[in-house]
């Protein structure tokens, strides 16, 4: 008779074949056990996947900011207006001439304007944050002639 976990005169390559099961890996329903527990573990595995590939595509945004202001007094431009036409995004200055507009990486068209101003288009690769100081050229408003009469 062999001794206990030996086959044929050596250890028994598996617990299970030996037909001891004290020593053993599994035991009885664990092929089930396991199914039931790998479900939600693969359910929260493409949760975070999913997840990490969202905040990948965060990384693919870069701001552009700066001043819009002046060509020829350097004077901040408050109002001035920045669009991107092709993502249809755009910002104004606020009391400073700051403007911050936050885009996605790539090639991008930029239009700025201003009443009384030249409205100017900045092509640009936007690969990283950037800082701008946009300086616009006064552009006189021609009116028709206006006559005032007084009753």
């Amino acid at each position: 008779m062999a001794a206990h976990g030996t086959t044929r005169g050596g250890p028994a390559p598996f617990p299970e074949e030996s037909g001891d099961t004290r020593h053993c890996c599994r035991a009885p329903g664990a092929d089930t056990e396991k199914k039931e527990l790998l479900a939600p573990g693969l359910l929260l595995l493409f949760i975070l996947v999913l997840t990490c590939g969202v905040r990948a595509q965060d990384h693919l945004k870069h701001t552009l900011s700066g001043f819009v202001e002046d060509a020829a007094s350097g004077e901040k431009l408050i109002g001035a207006v920045l669009h991107e036409p092709d993502l249809r995004q755009g910002t104004t200055t606020n009391r400073y001439g700051f403007f911050s507009l936050t885009l996605p990486a790539g090639r991008l068209r930029l239009v700025v304007s201003h009443i009384g101003y030249r409205s100017d288009t900045l092509a640009t690769r936007l690969d990283r944050d950037l800082q701008l100081i946009v300086a616009l050229h006064p552009a006189p408003v021609e009116m028709g002639m206006v006559k005032v009469e007084a009753e």
